[in-house]
């Protein structure tokens, strides 16, 4: 289309540019009089020889020249029209993309609001999560401590009563009788020994679940640093730099 106008934009000014000569030509010779000096007999321009006159081979009817100025004006105005429909449609279809990306900005917008929300409330639930793992991991930590120290109250007695077997095992003779306080000082061994084994027991099962907590708490700071990246690119990066976005209609 701007090829076409440019064309007729051309011939419009050849036209124009050749109508002012052909006037400047008419103007003169409309000032020659018999008293100037600038005048001349030409050759080949009598009324009998100038339909032949080499001058004269690309001259035009009256008729043609009012055609070619017409067919050039017309040319000229049905491009312009053909220029404002296509200026038209090209200002609706820049209006409809426009409308459509304020649109697709809005929705990306709250969609990423939304994300940042749903991100922010799920940081927000690890984070308690967390402080009630670390507070298990320090009443963990408090109760191998005393179970610790329990078997270790247990060891002096159980030394006690093994060193006293020993020492009765040591009587002469006839002596070596197991008698009343015998049983008892086995029985106590037992029953110091099995006190010790629960509490072994119950110290190596607090023992894994330190170490599961452990890994939890691990895990969840994993998570919340994954979490407060996500939010900084979401919210920090993303929404303040989409908040300078301004869509403008042509």
């Amino acid at each position: 289309q701007i090829r076409r106008l440019r064309s007729a934009k051309y011939f419009l000014q050849k036209d124009v540019a050749d109508k002012n000569a052909a006037i400047s030509i008419d103007d003169t010779c409309h000032t020659i009089t018999n008293r100037d000096s600038d005048i001349h007999l030409y050759e080949g321009v009598t009324a009998d020889n100038v339909k032949s006159s080499p001058l004269n081979d690309n001259s035009v009817t009256p008729a043609d020249w009012t055609n070619y100025s017409d067919a050039n004006i017309k040319k000229a105005e049905c491009e312009k029209q053909a220029s404002v429909t296509l200026r038209s449609v090209i200002m609706g279809v820049i209006e409809q993309t426009c409308n459509d990306l304020l649109i697709q900005c809005r929705n990306v917008d709250l969609a990423l609001k939304k994300r940042v929300e749903e991100c922010s409330s799920a940081k927000e639930r690890l984070v308690s999560h967390l402080d009630k793992v670390e507070a298990e991991i320090e009443s963990m930590e408090g109760n191998i401590a005393k179970l610790k120290v329990a078997i270790e109250d247990k060891m002096a007695p159980l030394k006690v009563a093994h060193t006293r077997l020993a020492h009765r095992g040591q009587r002469p003779n006839i002596e070596l009788t197991r008698d009343s306080a015998q049983y008892q000082l086995v029985n106590e061994v037992t029953t110091i020994e099995q006190a010790i084994a629960a509490l072994e027991s119950q110290l190596e099962a607090s023992e894994g679940s330190l170490k599961g907590l452990i890994r939890n708490q691990i895990d969840l700071k994993e998570d919340i640093r994954i979490k407060t990246k996500s939010l900084h690119i979401d919210k920090d990066l993303c929404q303040d730099l989409r908040a300078t976005i301004d869509y403008s209609h042509y």
